[in-house]
């Protein structure tokens, strides 16, 4: 089957970010850096539905690229038992992707940029670490808003810093239904995961985890629906369809099966 047109510009970006973050001995432990298609999708979308988009954008993206890819190497490590030499070197592939994203960033002087950035890897590691914390009262709601930061803190800050919170907004949802979809299907297997415990332990949930899945099932449907409004709004003016830009952000009203396709 072909590539579309989509597909190839993302694969291309994807190649630049790999490119940049080329190191022989962690990819041969690692593997590839790990940029979920909705991140990569979302950093070059203002350029293909025809915004103004420099080279200093472009470059940009790269940088906010190698950020995700960070956050996917330290997200990845497993929490038991003694580290394994892949787990120490997927530590480090995160420290020197996160690396790679300033370098890039402090080759255009983009300070705002850089600014924005740092002050959103702060908010997301709060959040992320605010997962293990029991919390008298807390509610599950409380714990879903925290995905926001968690999932996209950084890519907002970069299209935001474009003048493009439209944008920043369908990228936001798109990657929390994203999240919000996984995290109900581990619930329903019964793995366990940071975020998982934490919506079993809110106060409303009661470790119940049927209740939790079809509360997540619910928020995943909501931001969903939000998503879909964004997308409406910056397909307006633009090349793409929404039609086109939902399928690429992963927006699915109902849940995808493995496949991508909806049940």
């Amino acid at each position: 089957m072909n590539a579309s047109p989509i597909h190839i510009e993302v694969e291309q970006l994807k190649t630049e970010i790999r490119d940049r973050l080329s190191n022989r001995m962690l990819l041969d432990y690692t593997g590839e850096p790990g940029i979920g298609f909705p991140v990569l999708f979302s950093l070059i979308l203002p350029e293909l539905n025809g915004e103004d988009w420099q080279s200093s954008d472009r470059t940009a993206a790269t940088a906010v690229g190698a950020l995700h890819a960070a956050f996917h190497a330290h997200d990845s490590i497993e929490d038991r038992g003694a580290p394994s030499r892949r787990q120490q070197l997927t530590v480090l592939a995160g420290d020197y992707y996160s690396g790679i994203h300033y370098r890039i960033l402090a080759g255009i002087r983009d300070t705002v940029l850089l600014r924005e950035l740092a002050h959103s890897v702060i908010r997301m590691t709060e959040c992320k670490a605010s997962l293990y914390e029991r919390q008298p009262g807390r509610s599950a709601s409380d714990v879903t808003a925290a995905l926001d930061v968690i999932e996209a803190a950084a890519l907002t800050a970069f299209l935001r810093s474009r003048g493009l919170p439209g944008y920043a907004e369908a990228a936001a949802h798109a990657l929390v239904a994203g999240r919000l979809g996984r995290e109900r299907d581990d619930l329903l297997s019964g793995r366990s995961t940071p975020f998982c415990s934490a919506v079993l332990q809110s106060e409303d949930i009661g470790g119940d985890r049927r209740s939790a899945a079809e509360f997540l099932e619910a928020v995943r449907l909501e931001t969903v629906s939000r998503g879909l409004a964004s997308v409406r709004e910056i397909s307006r003016p633009g090349r793409l369809a929404p039609e086109e830009i939902a399928a690429h952000l992963g927006l699915f009203e109902s849940a995808p099966t493995q496949s991508g396709k909806k049940v």
